[in-house]
């Protein structure tokens, strides 16, 4: 099959380097194009009460969470448009995109939105337990996406 337009779904798991060079190869074999997705990860801070807790406190710590996330927002940007660059250099066209959310859903909506012909992403390897208590991305993935999956099994 020719895979024209490839969303690669990556983390920043050691796994996700298998994905995107999987990705990367499909592109070059159908001189396809590739969108690059991230599922940000934001950490909320920590909700407290005025009366427990002086403002000046509030302020500081909120600054510091601020600080914080854009300083990691940041890596992942670099992180992005490395491996964009990377497949640039390879020939192969080539963007990013990041959401933050529910990551088996965003990267359906990703997909039809982007008009995907397939969905390169890896899987965690839980346990069926696991996997059923806890939900499975992939699993999302494979059984709601507009188009076709392709499952890069770590080691």
């Amino acid at each position: 099959m020719n895979y024209q337009r490839i969303l690669v779904a990556i983390d920043q798991s050691v796994q996700s380097k298998m994905v995107f060079e999987t990705a990367l190869e499909l592109a070059r074999k159908s001189s396809g194009q590739l969108m690059i997705f991230h599922r940000l990860s934001l950490d909320e801070p920590e909700s407290y009460t005025y009366t427990s807790v002086q403002v000046e406190k509030i302020v500081h710590h909120y600054k510091f969470v601020q600080e914080k996330l854009e300083q990691d927002l940041e890596k992942v940007r670099l992180w992005l448009t490395g491996l964009e660059n990377r497949a640039i250099e390879a020939g192969i066209q080539a963007e990013w995109d990041w959401k933050e959310g529910n990551a088996g859903r965003l990267i359906c909506q990703v997909a039809k939105n982007w008009n995907a012909d397939i969905i390169v992403m890896g899987r965690r390897g839980k346990s069926a337990v696991m996997e059923t208590l806890l939900g499975s991305v992939s699993y999302h993935v494979v059984h709601h996406a507009p188009c076709a999956v392709l499952i890069v099994q770590g080691k």
